[in-house]
């Protein structure tokens, strides 16, 4: 990532996370080099996010700020598809599911089409940045963020993490399939 933006991600996360134990540095001297030589035009990039409080919310403000486009999908979002995308959206979550041995939410439940919503998140990028840990029992990202890395994964773009259990960058390796 671009200096600027390295530093505006930081500080955003340290301000949102002000009362929590983990705090994230990315210029860590630990951090993957593979993150941080990363060059890309600002104005040419588009951050997609489920708009959550957390991660999300910093990843925006630091994307704002470094002038990068911002396009949040909600679950109103999820309920204002036709119901042949809501299908072929279910469809991709189910291949998701298969993968990290997760049991399904319900479609018609919030968290069924929040976690659904991912995958249009997933769908539309080149690339995805997640802020996480890395689930011990099946080696993918633990938690929400799993279900759009795991969608990217899927796809075959570059999937990042920020492991917030050693504070390092890792990248997705789709010859070991292993961060």
């Amino acid at each position: 990532l671009e200096p600027n933006v390295r530093q505006t991600l930081t500080e955003e996360m340290q301000r949102q996370n002000k009362d929590s134990q983990q705090t994230i540095n990315t210029n860590d001297s630990r951090s993957d080099t593979s993150v941080s030589s990363l060059s890309f035009n600002p104005k040419d990039a588009t951050f997609y996010s489920g708009a959550a409080n957390g991660s999300d919310k910093a990843w925006e403000a630091a994307a704002t700020k470094a002038g990068i486009k911002v396009h949040n999908y909600t679950v109103k979002n999820w309920d204002t598809l036709p119901e042949t995308w809501k299908a072929k959206l279910d469809k991709e979550y189910q291949e998701v599911l298969n993968v990290l041995h997760w049991n399904p939410y319900d479609i018609n439940s919030y968290i069924g089409k929040l976690v659904r919503r991912d995958m249009m998140q997933a769908d539309k990028a080149d690339a995805i940045f997640a802020i996480g840990t890395i689930n011990p029992r099946n080696g993918y990202i633990a938690g929400g963020t799993g279900y759009a890395s795991t969608r990217g994964i899927l796809r075959g773009i570059p999937v990042y993490l920020f492991d917030q259990k050693d504070s390092t960058w890792k990248e997705w390796d789709k010859a070991t399939k292993k961060f």
